[in-house]
């Protein structure tokens, strides 16, 4: 096969998967089409296509935008396929292959595929709180508020707790984003990045400041309001 061919190949497969991940109204069909398209490649009875395949479902849970059940959808790729990743993978493949995230190596414990004794100990895995890692984001009340948009709840919680507005987020072991992974983000960061318009107007309007690391936050939100905004 030669290498323009090799690429739309694997192109076609992150389209229709990419497809099935944004597709909050027909997920059964757009699934269904998804694992007919891997069927016809020959992605799942192929070895090398496979690996190739499941670190593109790694880097994609890594970077991209969730959205409502993306783990839950996640989760029932790996469900499906979890004989044929057996088959080909020893649990240390497995875990070389998903290592850089948390919520993805749980995903892979809750379908059956690696057990906790595959990874490594550390307060994620042995945290009883079982709510707060299925949903891997920053369990601070302040960070639900800017995720949910929740304006009104946000301006009762700054003015009652004097929270500082321009000040940064503290860290917190349940989130699982890479990119906020091991980092305290700002206020006005973090709303960019979860494309929280309302919030991030908030904000704006009291003189928080517009800085250019804003742009590659906004980016991941995917929100063309944002963007329309740090244009201006």
């Amino acid at each position: 096969m030669e290498i323009q061919q090799y690429i739309d190949k694997i192109k076609s497969i992150q389209d229709k998967l990419m497809e099935f991940i944004d597709n909050s109204d027909n997920e059964s069909e757009s699934f269904d089409n998804f694992k007919h398209l891997l069927e016809s490649k020959n992605i799942i009875s192929d070895k090398h296509d496979l690996k190739l395949f499941l670190y593109l479902l790694s880097s994609i849970t890594n970077n991209y935008k969730r959205g409502p059940n993306f783990f839950q959808k996640i989760e029932s790729i790996l469900s499906f396929y979890k004989n044929q990743i057996q088959s080909y993978f020893t649990n240390s493949e497995i875990y070389q292959i998903f290592k850089m995230n948390n919520r993805n190596l749980l995903s892979l414990i809750n379908v059956g595929i690696l057990n906790l004794s595959d990874v490594n100990d550390n307060e994620y895995f042995t945290s009883e709180n079982k709510e707060k890692c299925e949903k891997g984001e920053n369990d601070l009340l302040l960070c639900e508020l800017i995720r949910n948009d929740s304006v009104e709840q946000f301006i009762k919680y700054v003015n009652q707790t004097i929270y500082p507005l321009s000040s940064r987020i503290d860290e917190s072991i349940y989130e699982t984003n890479t990119f906020l992974y091991n980092k305290c983000p700002t206020v006005i960061e973090y709303s960019a990045f979860f494309g929280s318009i309302k919030i991030f107007n908030y904000l704006k309007m009291n003189n928080v400041q517009l800085t250019p690391s804003l742009w590659i936050y906004a980016i991941h939100s995917n929100n063309p309001d944002l963007i329309h905004i740090l244009e201006q």
